[in-house]
């Protein structure tokens, strides 16, 4: 197949454009800045390459302005090099505060899962004074929050926090509030404003996970399946001690899939 093509361009940011090309690029070529040119006297000062997407920094970028960009000689991480590839973006800086998007995920009767619609940064989004839990009524008590996960991985990674509440009562009427959130623009845009979303309670789970399926993909790999109503403990699934094959040691143990309910792993036997 051909080298990497420009897929998309962006500039939200001030003085930042976001390449998205459609193959992930090679680091040497990608952050060389003399590979990069921008149309209406923009300097390309840095690039920076996160898989797919090349962020160069910029002098002279003007707001809500039409550019092209072009790349030349950008190689993918399979090593076949493009020319030429470029593209027409109009600056837009985005102005406006994070916002949470969609419901509260209760995954627990003690954790909840908020996700903003933008990355956010991790000491705003992880200070327990920025959220607040209470029953949904006047004058309604607190749940308090123990501790806050900012996820780092995955597809939500810096867009989503998990909340670790004292119990929950079961059907109880929550109300959450978010404040003070700053998304991680050059100036960063904040939530000045609370932002509420209302969720109810869930049981504790009493349940223990399920040993759901097995699939032998070769003599020696073995993909196993456990569901739970809630999350499955990590090293518990990965821990070699708990497993017994007849006739057959277990030498390793590698995640594959972990989310709420579900947790799936592969083994390696002798």
């Amino acid at each position: 197949s051909g080298g990497p093509s420009i897929d998309e361009v962006v500039g939200e940011d001030v003085e930042e454009i976001v390449i998205t090309f459609d193959k992930n690029i090679d680091l040497d070529t990608g952050m060389d800045i003399a590979n990069y040119s921008v149309s209406g006297g923009v300097e390309v000062i840095s690039a920076e390459v996160d898989g797919k997407d090349v962020i160069l920094t910029t002098e002279g970028l003007k707001n809500k302005t039409k550019y092209t960009v072009k790349a030349t000689n950008i190689k993918s991480t399979d090593g076949v090099t493009k020319k030429t590839t470029s593209d027409t973006f109009t600056s837009k800086y985005d102005l406006a505060a994070p916002k949470i998007d969609g419901d509260v995920d209760v995954q627990t009767n003690q954790r909840i899962v908020v996700t903003f619609n933008e990355k956010v940064t991790e000491g705003s989004a992880s200070d327990l004074a920025n959220y607040a839990i209470r029953v949904d009524e006047t004058d309604g008590a607190e749940l308090e929050i123990l501790e806050i996960k900012y996820i780092t991985t995955g597809d939500f990674k810096h867009k989503r926090v998990e909340l670790i509440t004292e119990p929950m009562e079961k059907r109880e009427d929550y109300k959450l509030s978010v404040s003070n959130i700053a998304d991680k623009r050059k100036v960063a845009n904040v939530m000045t404003r609370a932002a509420t979303k209302t969720f109810k309670g869930i049981a504790e789970d009493t349940k223990a996970p399920v040993f759901a399926d097995a699939t032998v993909l070769s003599p020696t790999k073995i993909l196993v399946k456990f569901t739970d109503d809630s999350r499955i403990d990590e090293d518990s699934a990965l821990d070699l001690n708990n497993y017994t094959l007849e006739s057959l040691d277990v030498e390793a143990a590698d995640k594959i899939e972990s989310k709420n309910g579900l947790f799936r792993a592969l083994l390696t036997v002798e």
